[in-house]
């Protein structure tokens, strides 16, 4: 989505915030039932502004860090009550096609705005809710998310890793299109001390998916069904060799695994049989990412489908426990301290166009709830890769505003 032209529309914004004390606030007796019925109330009224016929694509953002507000299902009401009245929605469309819906919050209240063109001209609607306060003592603090920023490169990153601690004295294994690089730090920047090709027998998908791993000075690297293995201290002798499958194996909790296959010249998994699995299991929908998270005592996996939803699974069964919406392609899971030791990190739903974000979620036994604020990154986040020894997330944006390719590390810390 194109959002340079909300530009334009901050100053009516603001001009709606002065007229809020006129607005009539919705009262409720908790508030996620406030949020919610607002938000089907401002979707009942862009039905009333906008035109059916037309397809439209809204743009969601979630400004608060409420534990109460359950913002996922507040955008599932929205978007069912515009389906209601015929709408058909789009994951993306022109500018003047395009609406962006906001949830903000002052300490008592919340506000739904959304901003779209009407006639060629700025317009915004907003709706106030109040929120109650629902024993805010005795609500787990809010998880917020540290980013460290470790390189970048004006070419395409699939992803990266430390050759040792994770510190600016260890060595960067760097994975890209064309191969494998090994990167020194001498200040004030990072230099190539080594590179390897990764021989291609078929042309990339422009958003192909790589991996790099580092274990005991071995390192092994996949970009598609191409797999390779080497060490740092020869990094030129690497050996690679293409399977007749791409078949790839993800990690979950308490050392469950799964295995995908790599949909060819395409970038996303189609799910594959596995030991103890059901014979069905290849009938879930095929998805982007894959995170794992335990819970109870057994290891679920969240899916970004290629229809836009995300969904919780349960070890072998084929239907889901959850459907999540809202969230992007790109997810990961980090084991860490907070909360109930599991969150997984899910980027914001939209366009290679468009900043993104990354915000951290815990599973509540039925459904995902946010833990903290989000953080705002200059691009999209088109990489995020969890690391079980470190406790981290290795996350790669592509910047913007200067059009390079950058890679984090992310973590999570109890509080704020």
């Amino acid at each position: 989505m194109n959002r340079r032209c909300f530009a334009s529309l901050r100053p009516l914004v603001f001009a709606g915030l002065l007229l809020f004390s006129s607005l009539a606030v919705i009262p409720a007796a908790c508030g996620e039932a406030a949020m919610t019925g607002a938000a089907r109330q401002l979707a009942q009224k862009l039905a009333a502004d906008l035109n059916a016929k037309q397809p439209w694509h809204f743009e969601f953002r979630d400004l608060t860090d409420s534990s109460v507000a359950d913002f996922s299902e507040a955008r599932q009401a929205f978007e069912a009550e515009l389906t209601s009245h015929g709408f058909h929605l789009v994951p993306s469309a022109p500018a003047e096609n395009s609406v962006r819906v906001t949830l903000s919050k002052d300490p008592q209240e919340g506000l739904w705005i959304a901003e779209f063109l009407r006639d060629g001209k700025a317009d915004v609607e907003i709706v106030p809710f109040t929120l109650i306060a629902m024993g805010a003592a005795t609500l787990p603090p809010p998880i917020s998310i540290q980013r460290q920023f470790v390189f970048e490169q004006p070419s395409p990153l699939f992803d990266f890793v430390w050759a040792g601690p994770p510190d600016s004295n260890s060595p960067l294994l760097v994975l890209g299109p064309a191969g494998v690089s090994l990167l020194r730090y001498n200040k004030p920047q990072w230099q190539l001390q080594a590179s390897v090709s990764l021989s291609q027998q078929r042309a990339l998908s422009r958003d192909a998916q790589g991996q790099v791993r580092f274990s005991g000075g071995a390192f092994e690297a996949r970009i598609a069904d191409v797999f390779c293995t080497g060490t740092i201290a020869n990094i030129a002798a690497m050996q690679c060799n293409a399977g007749p499958q791409n078949v790839w194996r993800f990690s979950g909790a308490d050392g469950a695994s799964v295995t995908a296959i790599l949909t060819r010249a395409r970038n996303w998994f189609e799910w594959s049989a596995t030991a103890g699995a059901a014979s069905d299991a290849s009938r879930r929908v095929p998805f982007f990412s894959l995170a794992a998270l335990g819970a109870g005592g057994q290891s679920l996996w969240v899916a970004s489908g290629v229809d836009g939803k995300t969904r919780v699974y349960s070890g072998a069964l084929t239907d889901p426990l959850a459907t999540v919406a809202g969230w992007g392609s790109t997810l990961a899971s980090i084991h860490s301290s907070c909360g109930d030791g599991w969150q997984i990190l899910a980027t914001r739903s939209g366009d290679y166009a468009t900043p993104d974000a990354v915000q951290a979620f815990e599973w509540s036994g039925k459904e995902f709830r946010a833990a903290g604020a989000a953080i705002e990154f200059d691009g999209p986040v088109v990489v995020l890769q969890s690391d079980a020894d470190s406790g981290e997330t290795r996350a790669v944006i592509h910047n913007l505003k200067n059009g390079n390719y950058e890679g984090y590390t992310l973590k999570v810390s109890c509080g704020r």
